[in-house]
């Protein structure tokens, strides 16, 4: 089966997105031994199954919801002040 076909059957799942999830192998049957990640909108599937050929990688689109996910601004606490480490210094020799 070519990565085309894989890709079909791999995205027929309806796997949610943000998941990494193992299941039974669509392609050997093997009991649980397709992995499946659709982490940052792109689909990764493996089989551990040693006679299966089941692999590969689709780069989805970014979105909006990526962008936000990825570039997710920390809370600012505005009490704290940045102290600047002596061993960043400078020391006067004199």
């Amino acid at each position: 089966m070519n990565y085309k076909q894989q890709l079909e059957v791999v995205q027929g799942l309806f796997i949610p997105p943000d998941i990494a999830i193992r299941l039974d192998c669509p392609f050997c049957n093997g009991k649980n031994t397709l992995s499946v990640d659709t982490m940052h909108n792109n689909i990764n599937w493996y089989c551990f199954h040693a006679s299966c050929s089941a692999k590969g990688k689709y780069r989805g689109e970014k979105n909006m919801d990526y962008v936000n996910s990825t570039f997710k601004k920390k809370e600012e606490n505005s009490d704290t002040e940045f102290i600047v480490p002596d061993s960043f210094k400078i020391l006067n020799m004199m």
